[in-house]
């Protein structure tokens, strides 16, 4: 029944050809760990196609090919084990807003796995969550939907147990290992992962990533009542894995692009390799939706400038450069074809309140 569930799964996502991405908030201690140890993480991320600003706006999303990219370059060329070690201290305050203000207000932690259940396609929409209680454990399980190679998919187990052990971990004590773990990837457990849960049952090759802990548990209150995050939410306060929910290609990739406007207007070159197909498969594909790539680039980056002129007191120049535009009077210009103001004027009118909320 699991595995005709899952294949399921598989075959939906091959219909909807959408953008594999994840909540940038994840790759942070990645970035932490390399930055301890001097690794060169700009030269890392430019080599693997990831935006330089990637990690700094914890609700973007990146692409999760280009993440694994870097991921392999970076343990490569530094000789740093990248699956487990920087995931080591991993909390609970790195997940989306939502899940935390919905875990701090639930009484057990049985209620905010349920809350996680619910959420957990906030921070990547491939991924799956359920949770069991047996006879004396219960299981909390994940499973990502889409095909890695061994060496990445034990780094996707390890991402998804972790995630896990801090959400118990904020109920249970930051002391708390679980009594099994299960990864999918075959590859065989190092000498790190057994120093850090000597006590538990590691299993590889499985069907799920897992990990067990008695049902007694799932009655446990929060260690805390205020689960704040150790991050700042980027310009809109919005997640943009939220509207994932069902996304197709057009709108996962506006989300994925979006973190690369930093960086300059993102060519359609790299957008088609994002999306894993021809530069002129992908002009097909947005042409059935009605759309071309410059159609889709101004959509993104006019959506971000609008979060910024009313939500920031940046100066014009600095968002024209944040939306990927040359100079400010580009940006002037293709603000105004779309909005039909000029963006100073945008500014004023929503701090006076001439637009509404829905407009502005």
């Amino acid at each position: 029944m699991l595995a005709s569930k899952l294949a399921s799964d598989s075959r939906q996502h091959a219909k909807d050809a959408a953008v594999p991405a994840f909540r940038a908030a994840l790759l942070g201690p990645y970035l932490d760990c390399l930055r301890q140890i001097g690794a060169p993480v700009q030269g890392l991320l430019r080599d693997a196609k990831l935006p330089t600003m990637a990690g700094e706006e914890p609700e973007m999303a990146l692409p999760m090919s280009s993440t694994f990219r870097f991921l392999r370059k970076a343990a490569t060329s530094q000789g740093i084990d990248m699956s487990l070690r920087p995931l080591r201290k991993l909390s609970i305050t790195r997940l989306s807003p939502r899940f935390l203000a919905a875990a701090a207000g639930s009484p057990t932690l049985n209620v905010a796995l349920s809350h996680f259940q619910r959420l957990v396609r906030e921070e990547d929409p491939q991924v799956r969550f359920w949770f069991d209680a047996g006879d004396a454990h219960a299981a909390l399980n994940m499973h990502y939907r889409l095909p890695l190679n061994a060496v990445d998919q034990r780094t996707q187990d390890w991402s998804e147990l972790m995630v896990l052990i801090a959400i118990v971990r904020a109920f249970a004590g930051s002391e708390w290992q679980p009594t099994q773990l299960s990864l999918r990837s075959p590859l065989e457990i190092g000498r790190y992962a057994q120093e850090e849960f000597p006590n538990t049952r590691i299993l590889v090759s499985q069907s799920v990533s897992s990990i067990l802990l008695p049902n007694e548990y799932l009655s446990l209150p929060p260690r805390h009542r205020n689960f704040s995050g150790d991050h700042a939410e980027g310009p809109g306060g919005a997640n943009p894995a939220s509207a994932w929910q069902g996304a197709g290609l057009t709108e996962s990739l506006k989300a994925v692009l979006a973190s690369y406007l930093a960086d300059g207007k993102p060519p359609i070159e790299l957008a088609a390799e994002l999306s894993d197909m021809s530069t002129r498969t992908l002009q097909r594909r947005l042409h059935k939706a009605s759309k071309t790539y410059s159609d889709l680039v101004d959509e993104i980056q006019f959506a971000r400038a609008e979060r910024l002129l009313r939500e920031t007191d940046e100066k014009i120049i600095d968002i024209a450069i944040e939306c990927g535009y040359g100079d400010s009077s580009h940006f002037a210009r293709a603000f105004r074809r779309i909005s039909g103001v000029n963006p100073r004027a945008f500014r004023r009118q929503c701090q006076s309140g001439a637009l509404g909320p829905v407009d502005c």
